[in-house]
This record gives C-alpha cells, structure tokens and sequence, in this order.
C-alpha cells in the first residue's frame, strides 16, 4: 500500500467521521483501520492538523462567515451544530490536503494546566487543539495538555465536549476515579453529588468507572449513570438528549425528585431542598431552564407538589402536607 493510498483513505475516513450520521459500526471499523498498521495514525493525524489550520487560513480569508453574536447563555447552539458547520469545509480540505500535507504544520500544545471555573452562567471553552468544552454552571475543571495525551478533568458540574481526534494525542476526562477515553466525539460528563453520567451525542467513547466496569463502551445514543454506590445502568436516549442543556431543556426519565432538585439547584444558584415524603416522587419530563417562578410553576404543573421559595432556599414538598 502507497503512502498516497493510505492519505487518500485517512481523508475518506475523515469526511466521514465528520457526519452526524456516523453509525457506531463506522466507528469501530475505522478503530480497527487506525490499529492496522502505524502509518494509518500517522496520515489520519496529519490529515486533522491541517484541517485546524486550514479552518483558521478560511476563516481568516472570509471563506466562513463570521459568527452571529452569542445567544443567552441558556439557548446557545449545542457544540455538535458547530461541527456541522465546520464539514462545509470538507471539499478545501481534500483539496488542499495534497498540496500542503508535506508542511507538516503543528498545533502548539501546553503541558501548563489551565483552571476554570463557572458560577452562575455557563461557558464556552476553546481549547488549543480545536476541541470545544461546554461548561455548565457552577462547574470546575483543568485542561492539560502534553505531547503524549489531552487530560480534563472534570472535579464539580457537567461539561459538553466536543472532540477533534488525534490518534497520536489520546483525549480523556477524569472525574475521581473514573474516566473517559474518547475516540474522537460529542458528548456529556456530568459529576454532581455523588452522580455520575456519560451520554454519547456523536461517535464513541471508552468509560472506565473503576476496576469492575472497565473498558464500557459507549456509542451515539447511549449512556452510563451510577447514583452514589448504587449499580451502573446503561441506557438509550436520543442523541440530542445528550447534550440537551446547551440548549436550556433538561430531560428526566424516572428521575427522582432529588436528582431534580439537585439539578436545579445549580440553575437557581441556592439550596433546593425536598421534604422526606416528596422524595418518593419520581419525574419524567421536560424543563425549560428559566428564571426561579418560571422553573417552579413547570414543576407544580407537572407533578403534585408545593414549592415554597425564599430568599436563601426553595423546598418541594408534597401537596397537602405540612
């Protein structure tokens, strides 16, 4: 097999990892493709650096149209719609691709750790690779990059990522004990008061949730959730679910109202308590992020409980008790 063949399938496998419609069975295939032989990693990372700097060449030349001013914080567009953009320039790339491959261009990587956190409103965070980090509110995490691996980890909240695939620099989010190994995705990682969740939009990743679960993989449309030290469940959702709160929905299946109310606890930036009775209720539905009265009127609407609310906290109780 020729150096050309092999670059000309790296763009093959290329274009088409960059669809939405990316099944699992092309992700897998084209895992096994990457560990056939060296040369098959080194071409594919070849290809995605100069897809980076081609996007910023385009962009820089008014190929890409400038973005519209950012939305509310709560209706932002969910990192996945950016990677749909991003695929309009599929065609320059595999033009281009022969004529500058052998420049060898490089993305400057930091092995200094970089901090973030979030408060009451959520962030958008670029990273120098190309990948995106959705932070929801009232999260923290680091971001470090060396020459062998790009390590997150994630230590409070939810993040949505967005994921360039780079063989040779492996992408994982570390949350205590458990992490993610990801193949080159969109995804959710939510790790909040003992709750742990990975829900899959696009592509595929690898969780490892301790000695017991290693090695879970999960693909578009699935996800993973353990609630304390109860047992894992493995479940599947639509794909949009997954990163649903970039676009200010919350979605619950069975959900109890604890969980509720600790997710709204970081929307309303004060303790959401539930009474003992209440907490036998179970939710499933949706919720519109908004202000504190519009969030409380969707839950008395939707299930039979009273919220009472003060200045320093809100308490659910079940209609009809004290």
């Amino acid at each position: 097999m020729t150096d050309a063949s092999v670059h000309d399938q790296a763009l093959r496998w290329f274009a088409a990892l960059r669809d939405d419609g990316a099944d699992e069975g092309e992700w897998l295939a084209f895992q096994d493709w990457l560990e056939a032989d060296p040369e098959h990693a080194q071409q594919y990372d070849a290809v995605q650096r100069l897809w980076l700097d081609l996007e910023d060449a385009a962009g820089a030349s008014g190929i890409v149209a400038p973005a519209p001013a950012p939305a509310p914080a709560a209706r932002r567009r969910p990192p996945a719609r950016r990677v749909s953009a991003r695929r309009r320039l599929v065609p320059v790339l595999a033009i281009a691709a022969s004529l500058v491959l052998a420049a060898g261009l490089w993305i400057n990587l930091s092995a200094r750790p970089q901090s973030f956190v979030t408060t009451d409103a959520d962030r958008i965070v670029m990273l120098k690779d190309g990948s995106s980090v959705h932070l929801n509110r009232h999260s923290r995490m680091s971001v470090q990059m060396t020459a062998g691996q790009r390590t997150v980890t994630l230590d409070e909240g939810e993040a949505a990522f967005d994921v360039v695939h780079r063989p040779d620099r492996p992408f994982v989010v570390v949350s205590g004990e458990r992490s993610v190994r990801v193949l080159g995705t969109v995804f959710d990682v939510l790790n909040h008061k003992g709750r742990y969740r990975v829900a899959v939009q696009r592509g595929a990743v690898a969780v490892d949730t301790g000695a017991d679960d290693a090695g879970t993989r999960l693909a578009a449309g699935q996800a993973l959730e353990r609630l304390g030290q109860a047992r894992l469940i493995r479940y599947s959702l639509s794909p949009d679910e997954a990163v649903a709160w970039t676009e200010g929905t919350l979605i619950y299946r069975n959900a109890s109202l604890s969980t509720v109310a600790d997710d709204l606890s970081r929307y309303l930036d004060k303790p959401v308590i539930v009474g003992d009775p209440a907490k036998r209720v179970m939710f499933t539905g949706v919720l519109q992020v908004g202000d504190e009265a519009t969030m409380a009127r969707q839950l008395e609407d939707l299930l039979p409980i009273r919220i009472s609310r003060s200045s320093t906290e809100v308490r659910l109780t079940l209609r009809g008790q004290d």
